[in-house]
């Protein structure tokens, strides 16, 4: 029985006073069990307030709604699992040091571009997220935390421009792809918009100096729609490429590889706090990692020297 359903029973007399406030006493010893589940994840508080649950960082003191139907959303991966990605977010932030201009494709809910807005107010953010119902709660996310410096734009990239089919399902908002990865019966199917990366970033005249990309199977194509950025800009990338998503877009991780290597650029992987050179495109092929960081081999020596 719910909570509700028991204040309910009281109101109408089916249970008395005593067993109520007893019983109730029960439920809300809950309360106290997550107090003491929190000292050991990157969650600080959680906050009810009118239908709303809300996350609050420890790290960075950062807020977000939590989606109830959402099994996977970040701040519940922080509670389930302790903290989310705390490695590569570190080496992303050490990264983004005097840089001035970040594209956060594939946005989702905001966590990303909020870290980053957070640990460096001077840089000029944009978040893309096609996926009407998850960009409502990136703008909630980014009003929340009066992210001043973060841009929301509600649509996504690819090798081509217009109207497309995306598939997602409400208990894995993050799996949100063009191509229907769970193949859950759940799945639902929304029109969305995609533009070319290289188009936006010459209309909005913008000097790019850093890319996230996390785009569930999808980095290929948003890759191949700013080859002209990549080439005049030659930003830091930050991709998640994971062989089971590059397959249902029929290709494989170490195209990605081998295209940005034609481009100067090397590959790394996190490890131990630190970036480790990952060698040659084949590698791609074995590695366990997901998340890699795209270094040009000129422009960014120094960083390189100073993270690898």
């Amino acid at each position: 029985m719910s909570i509700r359903e028991l204040a309910d029973s009281f109101k109408r007399g089916a249970i008395d006073k005593p067993d109520y406030i007893r019983r109730m006493h029960e439920e809300h010893a809950r309360l106290f069990e997550y107090a003491a589940f929190l000292q050991d994840t990157n969650v600080r508080e959680i906050r009810l307030s009118d239908g709303d649950v809300i996350m609050v960082t420890r790290s960075s003191g950062l807020q977000f709604y939590v989606d109830q139907r959402d099994l996977r959303s970040i701040p519940v991966e922080m509670l389930n699992f302790g903290d989310h990605e705390p490695e590569e977010v570190g080496l992303c932030l050490d990264a983004l040091d005097s840089m001035r201009c970040l594209l956060d494709v594939g946005g989702n809910v905001g966590w990303f571009s909020l870290e980053c807005a957070a640990r460096h107010p001077e840089l000029a953010i944009h978040a893309f997220e096609p996926l009407p119902v998850t960009y409502a709660q990136l703008t909630r996310n980014l009003a929340l935390n009066d992210a001043r410096t973060v841009t929301p734009h509600n649509f996504g990239f690819s090798d081509q421009a217009g109207p497309v089919t995306f598939y997602y399902y409400p208990e894995g908002l993050g799996n949100t792809s063009m191509q229907n990865l769970s193949e859950r019966e759940s799945v639902v199917p929304a029109q969305c918009e995609v533009r070319l990366l290289d188009d936006f970033v010459r209309e909005n005249d913008l000097r790019v100096d850093c890319i996230k990309c996390d785009v569930e199977g999808a980095e290929l194509m948003v890759l191949k729609g700013g080859l002209a950025t990549l080439r005049e800009h030659r930003p830091v990338l930050f991709l998640e490429l994971l062989r089971k998503w590059a397959a249902k877009f029929g290709y494989h991780p170490r195209e990605v590889a081998a295209l940005l290597a034609e481009l100067g650029y090397e590959c790394f992987v996190p490890h131990v706090g630190r970036l480790a050179p990952l060698s040659g495109p084949e590698a791609m092929d074995v590695t366990e990692a997901t998340n890699f960081f795209f270094l040009h081999r000129d422009k960014h020596a120094a960083l390189r020297d100073r993270l690898v």
